[in-house]
């Protein structure tokens, strides 16, 4: 299948589109194709850990589906993806094992069976134990238990994406026991091995997010990365991944 047949957009129009082919994300300003804001779609909080700004999936929606078609976020959170589907007329199903709206399914993604097959699939895990969100992932004893469940999850959720179509992986890296470890490679790594193409890594720079390095928190931070040896992590990763059928018998 064609990127070109995945999307609306024209790549002979690509002076006026506002797709992004940068691999580097840090702010409206540096890369002008990528809106900050997007009408209709409330802006993200930083009253919320791990906050998904909107253009992540508008970005994923806009390149790689069609209107009407099936978009499935299986990390929801607050629901910033349904927001942007419906703002590009796509239609979602959103997932999360903790549902904070009504138009998200109180469900395990790891077992959830959609009623048809999704176009894209859009996932923001979370990052392992740095965040406890009670159940899930997040609640994971040890990093390997954690990886273990994202490859359970992850294998569910591909079987119900159509052949040849993009899953839009974005995690970070985390500090675990006096190391750095790149998570979001790992997972990345999983989905590979699953049957699935690295497309694209891109590094988008992180946000003013509750208890981030930014802001108040930003002398503090500074502090414990010189007291440390450490460096602050450099944002987040956003990997484009398509599914290559030849390679799916892996998944069985």
């Amino acid at each position: 299948m064609k990127f070109t047949d995945m999307t609306d957009e024209d790549p002979k129009d690509w002076s006026v589109s506002d797709i992004s082919t940068s691999a580097a994300w840090f702010s409206p300003q540096e890369v002008q194709a990528i809106p900050s804001s997007i009408e209709g779609v409330p802006n993200p909080s930083s009253e919320f850990h791990g906050i998904f700004v909107p253009y992540i999936p508008y970005q994923a929606i806009k390149r790689f589906t069609k209107v009407g078609e099936l978009v499935w976020d299986c990390f929801a959170g607050t629901g910033t993806t349904h927001h942007v589907a419906n703002v590009l007329d796509r239609r979602c199903i959103c997932t999360d094992i903790n549902p904070l709206y009504e138009f998200i399914i109180g469900a395990d993604s790891a077992k959830y069976i959609p009623e048809e097959n999704v176009q894209l699939v859009i996932m923001h895990p979370p990052y392992f134990n740095i965040v406890d969100y009670g159940d899930g992932l997040s609640s994971t004893e040890s990093l390997a238990h954690f990886l273990d469940s994202f490859q359970y999850l992850a294998g569910n959720v591909a079987k119900f994406l159509d052949d040849d179509r993009m899953l839009v992986l974005v995690c970070g890296n985390i500090w675990l026991e006096g190391e750095e470890i790149t998570l979001g490679c790992l997972c990345k790594d999983i989905i590979r091995d699953l049957g699935f193409r690295l497309r694209s890594h891109i590094v988008k720079g992180y946000g003013e997010t509750k208890g981030g390095g930014r802001g108040k928190n930003a002398n503090l931070m500074r502090y414990r990365h010189m007291k440390n040896g450490m460096n602050a992590f450099y944002g987040d990763n956003v990997f484009y991944l398509q599914k290559h059928p030849s390679k799916m018998r892996r998944m069985e």
